[in-house]
């Protein structure tokens, strides 16, 4: 048996070391250029660019992310008149993404077989790159203005075509063959002129899906650059999904939904909601202690959160090895222990940002439109150091990216609890916020007094009195109703034991009225993504979890 232990991991570990390390590149602090990042970029990368202006570029045929911090109002990639700004021609894939750019002043690329300039604001040529939230405007070219397609796929989503210009295509202009033609996928975007300043040769196709605006329309740009189209616009919703598009989410860092006025809360329609989230830990809390203190209504601050009749607790299953760092791993990505080779022991490597909650919400909202925070109390298994899983968190803080990250003391849970309160008010001057808080406890006490003793059920009451202070302070500045709460363990303890190395049963309670069943840790991330309303369908690698919304019996 141990032979086939052995021999799994060693397995495990030559297939994890063979997938492709993910990094996260900022320009202009990495690199004072986007093309200069292109050129450094392996498979995967997600390039951050600042606001700016920049000179044009060209992917090189990588399957990279580049996306701005600011949006498109703020970061203007400006082809100088001097060629076709944004070049996509060395087989780009649906993983290329361009995301909150304004692509302006090109000229086209020069096609020598059709002794033409094609193209100005983006050339595409045997590829299928998705291009999201971009404005593309005066630029100018002999065939295809803003977009010029030849034997391509792209995908456009949220994004605005004009004041382009061109003797043929002013905004778009799809050539290929019968046998290899340019097919176009646009949904949620406006384009100047409608179906009338596009032009196909014959076999290319446009799939007009929905959202599209062909009329003027009055429109603005979000502080992320996001195409928000007013209620009162008179353009026309058309396409094969019609206004029943309006929950189709676009891409990793859009959907339609975020584009609503969140101002407007409504109870009826949860997506209105401009949601905060909290995931609170209490590391190593067994589930059978939890049911007997509220049977005793000794968590008065976790039934008040979980419903009345706690009907909001829910069984939750750690797959992973049940201990700290493999099990936290999988709570702040979605991702499985063996996906992130966060193990155990020593069998773990950094993790890249993209993959944690904080990095795709600072990414899909921009820097300046969340803050987020990590409060720690147990930096052992939690260590931001590098080579650790959690590193990249740290490096992410150290570039301004991450608000607030405490780590390096070990806090009691009233010390967590003063950094929580410390951090709140900065908090909530932005426009949403996403805080991950730690208790080390019960975990430190059934470590030291055993699983069930006296000490081990005070700490999770001073877990409990944690999580009233957290509650006493978003109601107090009417935060209640559009902040997400999650309290998860990540693992339990052996019965009557110091230890819990076979401890899977966990447990989740929320005070999300849409969580409908139990679960996995897995489950967790997925389900916020969501909720938030951020499609997950581009995300790689894909999830192996199950969003918690859908039906099914609870603990």
């Amino acid at each position: 048996m141990l032979r086939g232990i052995l021999s799994f991991v060693i397995l495990l570990s030559i297939f994890c070391t063979g997938i492709a390390h993910c990094s996260i590149i900022y320009v202009p602090s990495d690199f004072p250029t986007i093309q200069k990042a292109i050129d450094a970029a392996e498979e995967g990368d997600i390039i951050y660019v600042r606001p700016g202006t920049y000179r044009s570029i060209d992917f090189l045929g990588k399957a990279i992310s580049i996306k701005s911090t600011g949006g498109s109002a703020l970061t203007i990639i400006d082809g100088r008149q001097a060629g076709a700004v944004v070049r996509f021609e060395a087989c780009e894939e649906r993983s290329t993404l361009l995301d909150g750019f304004t692509i302006a002043n090109g000229t086209g690329h020069y096609v020598a077989q059709l002794g033409m300039r094609c193209g100005g604001g983006i050339y595409c040529s045997g590829s299928s790159p998705t291009i999201n939230d971009v404005v593309i405007t005066t630029n100018s070219a002999d065939y295809g203005g803003g977009v010029f397609c030849r034997r391509a796929s792209p995908t456009i989503a949220g994004s605005a075509l004009r004041y382009n210009s061109a003797a043929t295509g002013k905004e778009i202009y799809l050539s290929g063959h019968i046998d290899s033609p340019s097919t176009l996928t646009i949904r949620y975007s406006e384009i100047e002129g409608g179906q009338t300043d596009l032009h196909l040769d014959p076999g290319c196709t446009i799939n007009w899906g929905a959202g599209m605006i062909d009329a003027d329309s009055d429109f603005l740009q979000q502080s992320r650059g996001r195409l928000d189209i007013a209620l009162s616009s008179p353009g026309t919703i058309s396409g094969d999904e019609g206004t029943a598009g309006f929950r189709e989410m676009d891409f990793e860092g859009s959907s339609l939904d975020e584009k609503a006025d969140f101002s407007r809360k409504s109870s009826g329609d949860s997506r209105l909601q401009n949601w905060n989230v909290v995931i609170m830990g209490w590391d190593g809390c067994m589930s059978e202690n939890v049911k007997d203190l509220l049977a005793g209504n000794q968590l008065p601050n976790l039934t008040a959160l979980a419903g009345a009749n706690n009907e909001r607790i829910f069984a939750m299953e750690n797959l992973a090895v049940t201990v700290t760092k493999p099990a936290w791993t999988v709570i702040l990505t979605g991702y499985t222990a063996d996906q992130n080779y966060v193990l155990w022991g020593p069998h773990y490597e950094e993790v890249p940002l993209k993959r944690f909650l904080f990095g795709r919400l600072e990414s899909h909202y921009g820097s300046n439109n969340i803050y987020s925070a990590w409060i720690s109390s147990k930096p052992k298994p939690l260590n931001l150091s590098q080579g650790e899983p959690f590193y990249r968190i740290w490096k992410a803080y150290e570039e301004g990216y991450i608000e607030y990250v405490n780590w390096e003391n070990p806090l009691s849970p009233e010390e967590a609890t003063t950094v929580m309160l410390t951090v709140l008010p900065q908090a909530i001057t932005y426009p949403r916020f996403f805080l991950f808080v730690h208790f080390k406890e019960p975990d430190a006490s059934g470590h030291k007094f055993g699983q069930g003793s006296p000490e081990y059920l005070d700490a999770i009451r001073r877990c409990d009195d944690g999580l009233g202070e957290l509650l006493d302070f978003l109601d107090s500045n009417h935060l209640m109703e559009n902040t997400l709460i999650y309290v998860v363990t990540d693992h339990s303890f052996n019965r009557a034991s110091n230890y819990h190395n076979c401890a899977p049963m966990c447990f989740l309670a929320t005070n999300d009225t849409e969580i409908k069943r139990r679960g996995n840790l897995r489950d967790i991330a997925l389900t916020i993504y969501h909720r938030l309303g951020i499609d997950t369908i581009c995300f790689a690698p894909g999830f192996k979890g199950v969003d918690l919304t859908q039906p099914e019996a609870q603990w």
